[in-house]
């Protein structure tokens, strides 16, 4: 009882400290997340900033490109005309006031003229115009288009090595859409990154830059899948082994439980031979008995009998360690199943006839010489009628049928016995397993006759399957090939 609640306690700690080893790692994977999280804004803040530096520069090319056109146009400017048309050179000072988009806009612009020519009143108006549209007010698109800014973004993210998918817009001081486009965002989200674009312009509307990850979590996530990766198949180690040292405790324990109940019923099955015949030699040895010629024989005959039985015993016990080496070679040769039945049933019917009982064959198999080794096979066949007189409590009927199916023929062994329940037919075949009956078994062995079996079949080849329900009995179900590649032992 102690052993017991020692095993229950050990259990208990070693599933709290895994549990708490399983919180902490979620934990610290948690944390590790987030402190990627702030890595990420962080990151992404520093390119906000150089993107409107970006943004800047980008305009400030295009204005210096309609700059250098605008001087050009200087060199045709008239100033000033005589009374037949011409231009007198001097050197003077072009000066004007026009609007722009940061308000009333004056310019002077000095010019040098060296001789006489005509200048057309049209090269003074196309000057006047690049002028007006170098000072002109333009929306947000006219001064950097969306393409553009798009580059910029990218280039940016790149840089710093975010290479996850975005979404951007551009809005005014109110929220308002700068430019539509498809795939770009048409409403402020106050939970996005966001970088005041010009922020030089002081008299200019505010523009906004407005940045969103739809696939944030699965970018961070996937830049730390080696931790992730190492977490989870550190934690499956650490589960495994438990569950392995677990599995291997209650294992032990259990072969533990099937030793001794396998001692207790191997000394109870051995000293009942050896108390016969202790009691038989006690009876030859009284002077009266062994007169008695008769007597003395049977007693004779007792103890030969008995001690047939008890190395038959301790025989099948030494035998079930070879039973799973896979060395073990058996003796294959041409056997007739039918003529084998018929043997073993005319051998232990009447231990059935004893109990009230029959054994009935019905052998309709039409081909029934198989590659085999005989003396197992027959073993098999007295295992299992065995099996079958011992658990039908009275009046055995128990029938023994074949067939050919496929490539072999099929051996049925039906019972009408107790039936074995149905949380124990996967392990009835195992070494030393015997159907729980608490303290006392009322049928002898050593549970060691069916796994016999099995070992035997599947060194044949062949597949043995069980069939059976509390009350209604058990039926076996036996498939041996025709032909078997197996090597005798003497080859």
């Amino acid at each position: 009882m102690l052993k017991k609640y020692s095993l229950q306690i050990l259990i208990s700690i070693i599933t709290l400290a895994l549990l708490g080893l399983i919180f902490l790692q979620i934990y610290w994977v948690n944390s590790a997340v987030t402190l990627k999280e702030e890595e990420f804004a962080q990151t992404v803040k520093s390119a906000l900033y150089d993107i409107a530096l970006s943004v800047e520069k980008y305009e400030a090319k295009r204005r210096m490109m309609l700059g250098k056109d605008l001087n050009s146009k200087l060199k045709g400017v008239e100033v000033k005309k005589d009374a037949n048309g011409n231009i007198v050179f001097k050197k003077e000072e072009l000066e004007g006031q026009m609007p722009s988009e940061y308000g009333s806009l004056k310019y002077k612009f000095g010019v040098t003229y060296q001789g006489t020519r005509n200048i057309p009143d049209e090269e003074l108006d196309e000057f006047l115009s690049v002028l007006y549209e170098y000072n002109r007010p333009r929306s947000f698109e006219e001064r950097v288009p969306a393409n553009a800014l798009d580059s910029i973004i990218k280039v940016e993210l790149n840089h710093r090595g975010i290479n996850a998918g975005y979404r951007f817009g551009v809005f005014d001081m109110f929220g308002n859409p700068v430019f539509a486009q498809k795939n770009n965002l048409t409403k402020y989200n106050p939970k996005s990154f966001t970088v005041q674009l010009f922020p030089n312009d002081f008299f200019g509307n505010p523009y906004y830059l407005s940045l969103v990850f739809p696939y944030k979590k699965t970018f961070l996530l996937k830049s730390m899948s080696w931790v992730l990766a190492s977490s989870v198949v550190f934690l499956l180690i650490i589960i495994g082994a438990f569950y392995f040292s677990i599995h291997t405790i209650l294992r032990q324990k259990k072969l533990s439980a099937i030793k001794n109940d396998f001692i207790s019923n191997m000394t109870h099955e051995l000293k009942t031979p050896i108390s016969t015949i202790s009691l038989a030699c006690e009876a030859l040895s009284d002077p009266d008995i062994s007169k008695m010629e008769q007597a003395k024989n049977n007693y004779l005959r007792m103890i030969k009998q008995e001690n047939e039985r008890l190395a038959l015993l301790v025989e099948n016990v030494l035998k079930s360690a070879l039973w799973d080496k896979p060395d073990l070679k058996l003796k294959f040769d041409p056997i007739d199943v039918h003529q084998i039945i018929d043997k073993v049933k005319d051998n232990i019917e009447i231990q059935a006839i004893n109990k009230g009982g029959n054994i009935i064959t019905k052998l309709n198999a039409e081909n029934h010489q198989i590659i085999a080794d005989k003396v197992h096979i027959t073993n098999v066949i007295y295992n299992l009628l065995d099996n079958a007189i011992k658990y039908t409590p009275e009046k055995p009927v128990i029938t023994i049928q074949t067939k050919n199916h496929k490539q072999g023929i099929l051996i049925e062994v039906a019972d009408n016995g107790v039936g074995i329940p149905k949380e124990h037919h996967a392990k009835i075949f195992d070494k030393f397993y015997r159907i729980p009956t608490g303290n006392i078994h009322n049928v002898k062995g050593f549970g060691l006759g069916l796994n016999y079996v099995k070992a035997i079949v599947e060194k044949h080849n062949g597949t043995i399957t069980l069939q059976s329900e509390v009350g209604k009995g058990t039926k076996f179900i036996i498939y041996l090939p025709f032909e078997n590649t197996c090597t005798n032992e003497n080859d």
